[in-house]
Formats: structure tokens, C-alpha cells, sequence
């Protein structure tokens, strides 16, 4: 994707969703995606790694972190946590903007759900 040797073209469009997935996706299943479906609905069998809905934030959540030795996260909505990239994500029980992220244990990831 994005560039052709032959005639040096670079890809002349937009990305929206992304996904990746483990291994080669079936006929039926592109078919599927074409035709409108999440990649997080396809069956188990696809093997998704990850998946991105770029869709899906409304236009006023914004995350921003911070580079100070604190880490600080400000934000709006409600500040989500996670240990994996790709999912269970859960409410920070009590947190607020900005919220000073944990210098020690369990990495974590963070987002904002409106």
C-alpha cells in the first residue's frame, strides 16, 4: 500500500478504519467488510489483532498527555484504562482532569469515552 515501483504512483485516497489480522481473511470475509461490517464482528477464526474505528470519537473528547516526570493526562468525558491496546477497557474510578498516571506497576493505555 502506498507505493507502486513500476511508476513510482503513491496511493490517491483516504484510510479509514484499519484493522490487522493474524492471518489471511476468506472471500466471504472481505466480502463481508466491503458490504459494511465491523472487522471486530468477522468470526474468531480471522484472528484480529487490532482495530482501529477512527469514527468513533466524537469531535470534542480529547486526550492529551502530558511529558512532564509526573505524566499527567488532561482531558474531557470520562478517562478509560486498559492493559491491552485492543481492549477491556474500564472507567478510572475517581479520576480527574488532570490525572497524574501511576509511576510504578502494570503498564496501562488510556482514552476518553464520551
Amino acid at each position: 500500500m502506498g507505493f507502486d515501483p513500476p511508476n513510482g504512483a503513491t496511493m490517491r485516497g483516504l484510510i479509514d478504519d484499519v484493522a490487522i489480522f493474524r492471518t489471511f481473511l476468506a472471500e466471504a470475509d472481505i466480502i463481508t467488510l466491503a458490504g459494511g461490517a465491523a472487522p471486530n464482528t468477522l468470526p474468531a477464526a480471522t484472528g484480529i489483532l487490532a482495530y482501529w474505528n477512527f469514527n468513533d470519537r466524537p469531535a470534542d473528547a480529547q486526550v492529551t498527555i502530558g511529558l512532564s516526570a509526573n505524566g499527567k493526562i488532561a482531558y474531557t468525558g470520562v478517562l478509560q484504562q486498559s492493559d491491552s491496546v485492543t481492549g477491556g477497557w474500564s472507567d478510572v474510578s475517581g479520576a480527574t482532569t488532570p490525572f497524574s498516571m501511576p509511576r510504578t506497576g502494570a503498564m496501562k493505555y488510556y482514552r476518553t469515552q464520551q
